[in-house]
C-alpha cells in the first residue's frame, strides 16, 4: 500500500486499522439492500465493470445507514449471493481496531504511549528506543511483513503471535525509530501482542469483549478461527488471464496477519463500527482527536498517518480512510470517514490483484458514493488565478507517465530516483488505462513551505470520472512530486 510522505516529495498514487453497552443507532441497520437509489445507481454501475467477483457496500451518514447492498458471488460454486452482512477478509482495515483498543488502555491507563516496547517485547530490534506512540503512527523503523523470500512464514491452521514475532525478531529496522515514516504490518501486530500482555486477553477475545460483542457485530472475527467459522467470501485473484478463484489448498490463514490485517468482517458490521466511531462511542473525544492526528517524525515534521488512519481529504472535505487487502485470503477493501458530514463509506471486495492499478477502482467507487450522498458538499468548482504555463506542464506530465518516459531532467533528484523501470512501466500501465483527460480544471494552489507549491487540477476522463492530479513543484521549478486522488 502506497501512503503519501510529508516534506519532501509527494509519492504518486494509482488508487491512487471498551467494554460497555454500545447500541447501534438504528434498530433495522443489518437491514439487507437499505434503498437509496442515487447511492444504489453508482454502486450497481461500479460493479458493472466487473473489477471484482463479490462486492458489499454500506453509506452511513448522521448516525443512520443509508444504504446497504451486496453484488455478486461470495461463493461462485455455490452461487451465495453476497449481502451487506456476506463477511470479508477485510486486510488492514483491521489496523483500525487495533488502534482503538491501544488508546481505550492509554485511557485506561494501563498503557502509555510513549511507553517504550521492550517491556513486552524485548526480542524486537531498537525495543528500547521505540514507542507505543510509534508503532501507531507507523514511524518505528520495524521491517513489514511477511516477505516470503526472507522467512519461511507460517501460513496454514492457527498461528500463535509468538511464532510471527520470532521472524520479526531476525530483521534489521529499516531506519532509526521516529526519523520516518514506513508502512510496516510489524507495527500492528507488535501492538496486538502488547494489548494481549497488558490485558492477559488475547487479542481475538480482546476485540470480542471491546468491540464485536459491544456492537452486535455478530459477522466479525479475527483470524483462523473466524475463516472457519463464518466462512468469509471466496477469495479472487485477479491477474492478465482474467479473474480465477483461490484454491482452497493455496488460501492462507489471517492467524498470519495478526493485529495488522486478521479481520473478518461484513459491510453492515463495518457500519455498525463507523457508527460507533463517528458518534464518540469508542475513545473520549481529546483521544479520538489524537487516534485522527497526524504523526511526527523527530524533526518535527507531520506525517499523513495517523493511528490506523491515513489523514486525506476529497474536495475540500476532511477524509480519514485506510484500504485493506490480505493476500491469498481477501480482496480489496476500503473504509473512509467524512467527520464533518457525517460520513463513512465502506467498500468490501473479494478480488485482489498486483496489477498497476491495483485497488484504483473501488477508491474511485468510494469516492462517487461519498459526492452522491453530499453532491453539494463535493461539488468543486474551477478555481482563479490559473496559470497556462503550469497547466501545459501538468498535461505533459501526465501524457510522460502514460508514455512510460517520465521527464527526469524536469524532477527534482529526490523524486526522480522514484523512477525505476518497473515503477515506470507499472505507471505507465495505470495511467495509461485511464486515457487522455478531454480537459483539465484548475482547482487551486497553495505553499508547502520549503519553497514547494502544490498545484491541484480536475482529470476529466472520458469514461466520466474526474480524479484529482496533484503536482508539486519547487522554488527551482522542478516537479518535486505528483499523486492521483479519486
Amino acid at each position: 500500500m502506497n501512503f503519501t510522505i510529508p516534506k519532501i516529495f509527494i509519492t504518486l498514487l494509482l488508487s491512487c486499522s471498551i467494554a460497555v453497552s454500545i447500541e447501534p443507532a438504528r434498530a433495522d441497520c443489518g437491514a439487507v439492500g437499505v434503498a437509496d437509489a442515487r447511492l444504489g445507481s453508482v454502486a450497481a454501475k461500479a460493479y458493472a465493470r466487473h473489477f471484482a467477483r463479490g462486492l458489499a457496500v454500506a453509506v452511513v451518514q448522521n448516525g443512520r445507514i443509508r444504504y446497504a447492498e451486496g453484488f455478486g458471488y461470495a461463493d461462485t460454486g455455490r452461487k451465495v449471493s453476497v449481502t451487506p452482512q456476506t463477511p470479508f477478509a477485510i486486510g488492514s482495515l483491521s489496523k483500525q481496531f487495533t488502534a482503538a483498543i491501544a488508546l481505550q488502555l492509554v485511557e485506561q491507563r494501563r498503557l502509555a504511549l510513549d511507553d517504550t516496547i521492550a517491556r513486552w517485547l524485548p526480542m524486537l530490534p531498537n525495543a528500547r528506543t521505540i514507542t507505543v506512540r510509534e508503532l501507531l503512527n507507523q514511524t518505528s523503523g520495524l521491517h513489514n511483513y511477511p516477505y516470503f523470500s526472507e522467512h519461511p512464514w507460517p501460513t496454514a491452521g492457527r498461528i500463535h503471535i509468538a511464532r510471527l514475532l520470532k521472524f520479526m525478531a531476525l530483521d534489521r529496522p529499516d531506519f532509526a525509530p521516529g526519523s520516518q515514516w514506513e508502512y510496516s504490518n510489524t507495527n500492528y501486530t507488535a501492538l496486538a501482542a502488547i494489548e494481549a500482555d497488558v490485558t492477559s486477553r488475547p487479542y481475538r477475545r480482546l476485540l470480542e469483549r471491546r468491540i464485536f460483542s459491544p456492537l452486535k457485530m455478530s459477522q466479525s472475527g479475527l483470524g483462523y478461527l473466524a475463516q472457519r467459522a463464518l466462512h468469509p467470501a471466496t477469495p479472487f485473484l485477479a491477474d492478465a488471464s482474467g479473474i480465477s478463484p483461490i484454491p482452497p489448498a493455496q488460501r492462507l490463514s489471517l492467524d498470519l496477519y495478526s493485529g495488522a490485517g486478521g479481520i473478518v468482517s461484513s459491510a453492515d458490521d463495518l457500519a455498525r463500527w463507523d457508527i460507533a466511531v463517528l458518534g464518540g462511542r469508542l475513545l473520549d473525544p481529546a483521544m479520538r482527536r489524537l487516534w485522527w492526528s497526524p504523526g511526527h517524525l523527530a524533526d518535527g515534521s507531520k506525517t499523513s498517518y495517523g493511528m490506523g488512519w491515513v489523514i486525506a481529504d476529497l474536495d475540500g472535505r476532511r477524509e480519514l480512510w485506510h484500504n485493506g487487502f490480505s493476500p491469498g485470503a481477501g480482496g480489496f477493501c476500503y473504509n473512509a470517514l467524512f467527520p464533518q458530514e457525517g460520513l463513512a463509506v465502506v467498500v468490501l471486495s473479494n478480488t485482489g490483484s498486483f496489477a498497476a492499478n491495483g485497488d484504483a477502482p473501488l477508491r474511485r467507487l468510494v469516492a462517487a458514493l461519498a459526492r452522491a450522498a453530499l453532491p453539494t458538499a463535493f461539488t468543486e468548482h474551477a478555481a482563479p488565478a490559473e496559470d497556462p504555463r503550469i497547466t501545459r506542464r501538468v498535461a505533459a506530465l501526465w501524457a510522460a507517465y502514460r508514455a512510460g518516459k517520465p521527464p527526469l531532467a524536469e524532477m527534482e533528484p529526490a523524486f526522480a530516483a522514484l523512477f525505476t523501470p518497473a515503477f515506470t512501466a507499472s505507471l505507465a500501465k495505470g495511467i495509461g488505462a485511464l486515457g487522455a483527460p478531454n480537459r483539465w480544471v484548475f482547482l487551486g494552489k497553495r505553499g508547502l513551505g520549503g519553497g514547494l507549491t502544490l498545484y491541484r487540477y480536475r482529470a476529466e476522463l472520458r469514461d466520466g470520472s474526474s480524479p484529482t492530479f496533484v503536482v508539486a513543484i519547487d522554488a527551482a521549478g522542478k516537479i518535486a512530486g505528483s499523486r492521483l486522488l479519486p
